[in-house]
């Protein structure tokens, strides 16, 4: 089995897969209070899942800024038909715990 990126749309193709990769439509995705509107682009099945990806891809320094900040605002515009839809992306942490069991001596 093969792993890669698609040149488009990053997402993982994996070589088992039965059916042809097809790239989920493009979206234009700005984050408010950035001085650029739209200037990110991001390939998501919708719109809300394009917002969370832009936020999850785009959270300065990967150091949680916006979960520290209870959320960021994100807009999205539709480039096909211009037409915009506005979100609210919070975070939240999540944490897994595991066990591995012991000897005593």
């Amino acid at each position: 089995m093969a792993i890669e990126r698609c040149g488009i749309c990053k997402e993982f193709i994996f070589s088992y897969e039965s059916k042809p990769h097809k790239c989920d439509p493009l979206w234009l995705c700005g984050i408010e209070d950035e001085e650029d509107d739209y200037c990110y682009e991001v390939h998501a099945f919708d719109a809300e899942e394009a917002a969370a990806k832009i936020a999850e891809d785009k959270d300065p320094d990967w150091d949680y800024s916006f979960l520290k900040s209870g959320g960021v605002k994100v807009n999205i515009k539709n480039p096909k038909t211009g037409k915009i839809k506005k979100f609210y992306v919070s975070a939240e942490h999540d944490i897994h715990y595991s066990a591995s069991e012991r000897k005593d001596e």
